[in-house]
């Protein structure tokens, strides 16, 4: 009996962990302090310099004098994660003076690096009566089961920089479990809405389906030569730019007639070339800005690879979506297919 009591308390206890983190709760002494580079930047670190200062009730995010090339980042606990569920970040915290705060997921299989995602961009001010309290949802892709949070600060804003010591007060900071994302009807379930995905019926010469950017950042953002052409004996895309620039061409997909929110959607490109490219997965949003990210590095090769990204669609008021190919510098990139799914 007091065997079985012992298993349901250990299986409670891990369960209690994934339903809920709370930061607050963890004791690992009284300041947990980092100064990493060099490997660590390959496993999504970046360069560790700053502190985390425990008291029992506060967190108190510290910068001290040390040089750092962008942010100041501190690493949290580990904490296990599923893929297919909700989770909510919590903060409540108070500003020193005017800071910008970054808080990334840095994600693990096992103890393998896979990547990391942003979870939430903040400012803080000074001069607040009371704590700011934001709740932000997130979930993680698949292959995904353990992750750790990294809270950062820039080093320095428009020029000015960050002064040493402490910069936020936090009070409250947990991830908690809020419930699974949805499973997409049979209807719309693998359906391509980059439809039709290929280019065997387009006219040889430029290819006017892709977006190459405008206004005055036009040239140094998309100086792109899309034409389609016969490669391998079949018509495809071939994308080509000016050595040295950087670009974000990217495709639309069909409007959607249904409300997407906290669906799985996955991007396919299947390519061959010389170089290599971001595959991303924008969203476009009604009366609202895209939400950016490009995050899966792509190796071309003399064959035909195909290359994938599934992010879960967690913004409201999304329409459509986007496949980009962010590239910089002399990639060649021949595109033979492309799709855009709704996935379990």
């Amino acid at each position: 009996m007091m065997k079985s009591i012992l298993v349901f308390c250990c299986l409670f206890a891990v369960f209690s962990l994934f339903a809920e983190a709370n930061f607050m709760e963890f004791d690992k002494g009284q300041e947990n302090c980092d100064y990493m580079n060099g490997p660590e930047l390959e496993k999504g670190f970046m360069a560790y310099s700053s502190c985390i200062v425990r008291d029992g009730r506060f967190l108190f995010y510290k910068i001290p004098k040390v040089k750092t090339s962008d942010y100041n980042f501190t690493g949290l606990e580990k904490i296990p994660v599923k893929p297919g569920i909700i989770y909510t970040l919590k903060i409540s915290a108070m500003g020193q003076e005017k800071v910008f705060m970054l808080i990334q997921g840095i994600l693990f299989k096992d103890d393998k690096y896979i990547e990391t995602i942003s979870v939430l961009r903040n400012i803080y001010f000074l001069n607040v009566n009371g704590m700011t309290t934001i709740e932000k949802d997130f979930s993680v892709p698949p292959g995904v089961n353990s992750m750790i949070l990294n809270i950062g600060f820039p080093v320095q804003v428009k020029g000015k920089k960050n002064r040493p010591g402490v910069n936020l007060v936090i009070s409250e900071l947990s991830v908690r479990e809020e419930g699974p994302m949805k499973s997409p009807p049979r209807e719309i379930l693998e359906k391509n809405f980059m439809s039709p995905g290929n280019f065997k019926d387009c006219k040889l010469g430029e290819y006017s389906g892709i977006f190459k950017a405008r206004g005055k950042n036009a040239k140094r953002w998309s100086d792109v030569d899309a034409q389609v052409v016969e490669f391998d004996g079949a018509k495809c895309l071939r994308i080509k730019r000016a050595p040295e620039n950087y670009i974000y061409p990217f495709f639309t997909s069909q409007p959607f007639n249904f409300d997407p929110q906290n669906y799985y959607i996955k991007a396919s490109v299947t390519a061959r070339g010389e170089g290599d490219f971001r595959l991303g997965l924008w969203w476009e949003r009604k009366k609202f800005n895209r939400d950016y990210q490009n995050r899966v590095r792509c190796e071309l090769s003399d064959k035909w690879q195909t290359f994938t990204e599934i992010r879960p669609c967690l913004s409201p008021l999304v329409n459509k979506a986007n496949v980009s190919i962010n590239s910089k510098g002399d990639a060649i990139i021949y595109i033979k297919d492309i799709k855009l799914e709704f996935v379990k």
